[in-house]
């Protein structure tokens, strides 16, 4: 079941009593068209109007496949197509296709796949998100600003209206049920409790990449949109082992990729025409017999990937075997990258200060859920406390 919340920052010393209530957060975890429940705990199974349509105490089984617009449980038709299955103690986890979650799974026909969608306290959430995206033995101030990161992200990213507020992959955040949990992780994502970051009483837009290759990418550079605190910046920290790489494209394969971008001839040569403020390609050219056929924007980029680079901040030379492309970092680069977040906590700075770094301008806080108002839903501002600085 979903509430619609609203959001303030507050400082953590506020957010108790009445206002320590966590988020929850809906999450894309299958779309197929048969899976498999197993509750290994009491619980009971709703219809998409609340009405609880079955309860067990003890443990159950349950083979789900969508057939003629209907959800058929065990071979039978529910004569429904949204079920929602909810656990009656709190703290246990139930098994789809033999992965163990925590929360519950709400079940939505779609065609001919099931849309399962796993509803779940989102610093349970973040126990599965942060260690799958950074390592748990790296330093714990580093964990600690990726489960910052990571919990605004996720409140950012609030959706009442749709059936799911983020998907389960690097599309949005790697989330792997309760395999990925680690105890250190723990510990960082309970000594950020409710903390997020803000900008203009509003949360922040926290994306993060493995490593910029030692400049960071602006927002507007990659996704046309101008956000005063995802900015274009060197960055001495971020130095991993993919912060230099270098690919060998043969005129062949240059020839054969080129043409899924539209390119009619025989490649002889590649260039680079322009770049970004971080050194990100913004136009290429494919060149043949004295002609050049030019990409730009997204399609340089690209190209670029699908020579396998691992990010776009590269320098090409044409030889007469081909091309070789010479790359720094991994990732798009915005916002922070993983790697210089763990050079900065191994060099001492904290949490708050990797942070300040990649996110020049925002503030440090708590949230909190507001309830509806008695007649009418009202907005409460943000307000962003705690502005943070990285020297």
């Amino acid at each position: 079941m979903r509430f619609l919340t609203l959001l303030c920052v507050l400082l953590l010393s506020v957010c108790s009593g009445a206002f320590a209530q966590d988020v929850q957060i809906r999450v894309l975890v299958a779309q197929q068209n048969k899976i498999q429940l197993l509750l290994p705990f009491a619980h009971y199974v709703m219809g998409p109007d609340g009405t609880v349509i079955y309860q067990s105490s003890t443990p159950v089984q349950w083979d789900l496949e969508m057939k003629s617009g209907h959800i058929q449980i065990n071979g039978q038709d529910s004569g429904r197509d949204t079920l929602h299955f909810q656990e009656t103690v709190a703290a246990q986890s139930l098994l789809l296709n033999g992965v163990r979650y925590r929360g519950a799974m709400s079940i939505y026909g779609q065609g001919s796949n099931l849309t399962v969608v796993n509803t779940l306290n989102i610093e349970d959430y973040l126990r599965s998100v942060v260690p799958a995206e950074m390592p748990p033995s790296w330093p714990i101030e580093a964990l600690k600003a990726q489960a910052i990161i990571a919990r605004t992200y996720a409140i950012e990213r609030l959706n009442p209206k749709g059936l799911y507020d983020l998907c389960a992959t690097q599309q949005c955040q790697v989330y792997k049920g309760q395999s990925s949990e680690h105890p250190l992780v723990d510990v960082a994502i309970s000594q950020t409790y409710k903390q997020i970051i803000a900008f203009n009483q509003r949360p922040a837009k926290t994306f993060f990449s493995s490593d910029n290759g030692g400049y960071t990418a602006s927002s507007a550079e990659v996704w046309g949109s101008n956000l005063p605190y995802l900015v274009a910046q060197p960055d001495p920290f971020s130095v991993g082992p993919r912060s230099s790489w270098q690919l060998n494209i043969s005129f062949s394969q240059l020839t054969s990729i080129a043409r899924g971008y539209g390119f009619k001839g025989t490649a002889t040569g590649f260039r680079i025409d322009k770049y970004s403020g971080s050194g990100r390609v913004v136009q290429v050219s494919v060149l043949s017999d004295g002609a050049a056929f030019a990409l730009s924007g997204a399609e340089a980029g690209g190209i670029i990937r699908a020579f396998g680079g691992y990010s776009t901040r590269v320098a090409a030379q044409t030889n007469e075997n081909g091309v070789v492309i010479v790359g720094a970092g991994f990732g798009h680069g915005v916002g922070l990258s993983q790697y210089g977040a763990k050079g900065m906590a191994e060099k001492g700075y904290s949490s708050d200060q990797i942070l300040g770094f990649y996110y020049p301008g925002v503030s440090r806080g708590g949230y909190v859920i507001a309830g509806p108002a008695p007649e009418r839903q009202t907005s409460k501002p943000l307000m962003a406390l705690n502005p943070l600085s990285w020297n």
